[in-house]
């Protein structure tokens, strides 16, 4: 499915969340990078419908988001993983799969359980299928609400923050899923970790302040910290610490730009411009 955002801005009580923001991301892993504040909750709310878009455009596999049609209609094609989704602690991730594929229309009490247990197979959950949420793993739980999304197999699938908060063999183990997804669909990734980026997603969009400040391949990215990175020497002439700045210190040497290194310019960049 392709999505394309053009000149979106958002405003809750008069403060400007979004100021004219510009992406367009097709079938694949498409990452939406940023800090704290920058807007990406606010804007996959709106891509998911939660929120209404009243300026600017959105459009999703040729849907006019601006329309309670278009909404309705992606609503029927979208899954959605919210950063603190609600999994009912008291239900077990079957029965909690089954309550979700109801919501999403799938009437046929069969065709539910055969995809409830479709996804428990293809997620792992098989062993935790029938142990109440609330004792599960925080990277557990997080695998059953992609699941949810993932139901009714979607054109379009927005996870907001998926591995936030998850120790790091949790983090590898859903990386490892999540680079399967973009084969089939489309799917937006938002986070402020940037190795999952790096490791997830050919595309990125980073946000700052509520408007775009790099959209394009991550290698691309990467690219903004070019001639600008340098290893300071360490102990006995040994490499030391990497820093990112246009005048290095006597004795440090170049070094090949990361995303990282790229983001930590981009941004430096963004915080030097002069106030609009």
């Amino acid at each position: 499915m392709h999505v394309a955002i053009s000149g979106l801005a958002h405003s809750f009580r008069r403060r400007r969340v979004l100021d004219g923001v510009d992406a367009e991301f097709g079938p694949g892993v498409f990452g939406l990078l940023g800090p704290n504040g920058a807007g990406k909750t606010t804007l996959i709310r709106l891509l998911a419908g939660v929120l209404r878009v009243r300026t600017g455009r959105v459009s999703a596999g040729g849907l006019d988001l601006r329309t309670r049609a278009g909404r309705r209609a992606l609503r029927r094609v979208l899954g959605y993983l919210p950063q603190h989704a609600a999994l009912y602690p008291d239900l077990t991730p079957r029965d909690f799969l089954g309550y979700a594929g109801l919501l999403k229309g799938m009437d046929d009490p069969r065709e539910r359980r055969r995809r409830a247990g479709e996804l428990l197979d293809r997620l792992d959950l098989v062993f935790e299928a029938d142990r109440r949420i609330g004792t599960l793993s925080a990277g557990t739980r997080r695998r059953v609400g992609i699941a949810q999304a993932l139901l009714g197999d979607p054109a379009l699938v927005l996870l907001d923050e998926p591995t936030a908060g998850l120790d790091v063999e949790e983090r590898i183990r859903l990386r490892a899923l999540l680079a399967g997804l973009g084969a089939e669909r489309t799917v937006l990734l938002s986070t402020h970790l940037l190795d999952d980026a790096a490791a997830l997603c050919p595309e990125v969009a980073v946000l700052a302040g509520g408007r775009t400040v790099y959209t394009g391949a991550a290698a691309g990215l990467a690219e903004v910290a070019a001639d600008r990175v340098f290893l300071l020497s360490g102990p006995d002439g040994a490499p030391g610490r990497r820093i990112v700045t246009g005048t290095p210190p006597p004795g440090a040497r170049p070094a090949a730009p990361t995303l990282e290194d790229g983001y930590a310019a981009l941004m430096a960049d963004v915080r030097a411009e002069p106030p609009a």
